[in-house]
């Protein structure tokens, strides 16, 4: 006998459950012509901002700029219709929910890009609280908001000007803390932003280079021009490590991006656009989005990105926007109007290795006791592969970190012929692995490590 409780309609509760526990689910769909863009805070609260980012609108559609709160990770709830508040406010940046609960958006008129604006919503209503006019506007594509000093950053453009701005208030007001003149509005386009203990860090994406400041924006330094695209930063205190992506690259720091290493990224010939570090659930995941295949691919990772597992994948025509908290990640199209929520594997299996650059062209003078590499944390990893190629012969030494005597040592060594690639494979089980070359006479080294 089955018992059935009156007021109770079961067909629609079983549909209803049956949408929770499936792995993906559609939250919205406004089909081609719009964006979603989810941002998920520390607390798990999620919001999402849905627009227009095809123009003139595909045939019977119209412009669109709101924000929605997303109820239990389920449910879109609008709080704001910007386009409503102002017809310049077309396309939208990354929410953000700051730390005491407001939501700060930017917009920008597209595709005359002649304004952006800075909104914010405190509970009850919104408010414009920034606004700049010119040409060749881009509005602030990422926030960041400071974990220690609650200060929140965000960089734009205006047309030939890289801008950085600050709010100490909430996002109530905003002051320049950074204003640079470069030679074109390409190279002044402001993209990722990334703040913690006064080190900000933001990137000028198709100049190819970052600024950072230690000192909560008072002052800048800038990088050389890197190989690749500068895109989005993530900064993982608990990693103690900082992330910039980059097309094919994935470029990482342990000191702020004072130094950095570079992580190769790449399935075939193509080249991914590579976007969001971003840690879920104690995963680390990215989105690569490969234009020519017209797909994006989400990936997950156990151990800092030496390795990486497909956890799903979309065709989009241009690319997707993450975001999520413990076992659910937000996926925002961004030509094709959807938001899905998809649920995360519990567990990930061992994924594709990814070649951590050691060396690259390098030169090593000292033939007494040669260079070592930056270390890498192998502890995840049950085989490790190190490769080395040199224009003189020398010694090769493969060195772990001592626990208990806290500096490293070697543990094997091996003899690398000239210009010959040579590889070095180890069960060994350290946390922290490194290698130390000591050449025959001066040399140009290029090494790197694949771990399994």
């Amino acid at each position: 006998m089955t018992l059935k409780y009156p007021g109770i309609d079961y067909e629609k509760l079983a549909e209803k459950l049956g949408s929770e526990l499936a792995p993906t689910r559609v939250i919205v769909n406004y089909g081609y012509g719009y964006r979603c863009f989810p941002y998920v805070s520390p607390r798990g609260e999620a919001v999402f901002v849905a627009h227009s980012s095809v123009f003139p609108p595909p045939a019977g559609k119209s412009i669109m700029c709101k924000v929605f709160r997303l109820e239990g990770f389920a449910e879109p709830v609008e709080i704001g219709d910007l386009y409503a508040l102002d017809s310049k406010a077309t396309f939208a940046g990354q929410p953000l929910i700051t730390l005491n609960g407001s939501i700060i958006v930017s917009t920008q008129n597209s595709p005359d890009l002649t304004q952006m604006a800075i909104w914010r919503y405190d509970g009850k209503s919104w408010s414009k609280v920034y606004e700049d006019t010119g040409v060749n506007m881009a509005g602030v594509a990422h926030f960041s908001q400071d974990p220690v000093t609650r200060a929140i950053y965000g960089g734009y453009r205006n047309d030939v000007k890289s801008i950085v701005l600050k709010s100490t208030d909430d996002g109530m007001t905003w002051s320049k803390v950074y204003e640079s003149t470069e030679t074109s509005a390409t190279n002044a386009y402001m993209y990722g932003c990334a703040a913690y203990n006064n080190r900000v860090i933001l990137t000028k994406r198709d100049k190819r280079t970052f600024i950072r400041s230690t000192d909560g924006g008072s002052t800048w330094t800038e990088s050389s021009t890197l190989p690749v695209p500068t895109r989005t930063v993530g900064i993982i205190p608990e990693l103690g490590l900082s992330f910039i992506t980059g097309d094919g690259f994935i470029y990482y720091s342990r000191d702020y991006f004072a130094t950095y290493g570079r992580i190769r990224l790449r399935s075939g010939v193509e080249v991914p656009f590579i976007r969001y570090p971003i840690r879920v659930g104690g995963r680390l995941l990215l989105s690569l989005n490969y234009v020519y295949s017209v797909s994006t691919v989400i990936v997950a990772s156990r151990d800092l990105y030496h390795t990486v597992t497909p956890v799903y994948s979309i065709p989009d025509r241009s690319a997707i926007r993450i975001a999520g908290y413990q076992d659910y990640l937000l996926v925002g199209a961004e030509i094709d109007g959807t938001l899905t929520r998809v649920t995360l594997p519990k567990t990930l299996e061992k994924g594709l290795s990814c070649p951590i650059l050691l060396w690259e062209n390098t030169s090593i003078t000292d033939t007494t006791s040669g260079s070592t590499t930056d270390y890498i944390e192998t502890g995840y990893n049950d085989r490790k592969t190190f490769y080395i190629i040199s224009n003189q012969a020398g010694t090769l030494y493969i060195q772990a970190y001592n626990e208990v005597a806290g500096t490293f040592m070697d543990i094997g060594s091996m003899s690398v012929p000239a210009n010959t690639l040579t590889p070095y494979s180890t069960t060994y089980g350290a946390r922290l692995m490194r290698l130390r070359f000591v050449p025959s006479a001066s040399a140009t080294v290029s090494a790197w490590a694949v771990l399994e």
